[in-house]
């Protein structure tokens, strides 16, 4: 079961996002905080919402890297 509120560092480990992608996500207004005392909670709730409005990936852009070298080129130039 989820709890009700996380702190950043939980909100890092339940989306994988970076803690300064959260952190510009709070100062923009788009992912909601709640204070007691010092204590930064983020809702699970509002968390879930902002996930939720992040852009869609493009489940094609893994073929469009079919046929493509990954890694350093060959001395020469060479791919």
């Amino acid at each position: 079961m989820l709890p009700i509120a996380v702190s950043k560092r939980g909100a890092v480990e339940l989306t994988s996002l970076s803690e300064s992608k959260l952190d510009q996500a709070i100062q923009a207004g788009e992912l909601p905080v709640r204070h007691h005392g010092n204590r930064m909670l983020i809702r699970v709730a509002d968390l879930q919402k902002f996930v939720d409005g992040l852009p869609e990936g493009r489940p094609d852009a893994p073929s469009q890297l079919e046929g493509r070298r990954i890694g350093r080129p060959r001395k020469g130039g060479q791919s």
